[in-house]
């Protein structure tokens, strides 16, 4: 998953998790990055054939005097038939 922004912010908090089948199959560390404009993380696993859907949840703090000070959310992706 990436975030990214129009220009830097002060931080941004990312997590990502992959879903097989409907089961939560891995998940990353929750991951912050500061004074970007952009940010990364990733939950892959391994090519095992199945459906697969991802998650991810991002939390960005922006520069002094912006209003509101910061915004997150999550959501999930479509789920995809993967064959190996």
């Amino acid at each position: 998953m990436t975030v990214s922004c129009t220009a830097p912010v002060r931080e941004i908090t990312t997590r990502a998790a992959l879903y097989k089948n409907g089961q939560l199959v891995n998940q990353s560390a929750l991951r912050t990055q500061t004074n970007t404009r952009a940010a990364q993380n990733n939950a892959a696993v391994r090519c095992s054939p199945g459906n697969y859907r991802g998650w991810m949840y991002f939390k960005v703090v922006f520069p002094p005097g912006y209003n509101p000070p910061t915004s997150s959310a999550n959501g999930l992706g479509q789920e995809v038939p993967i064959s190996c």
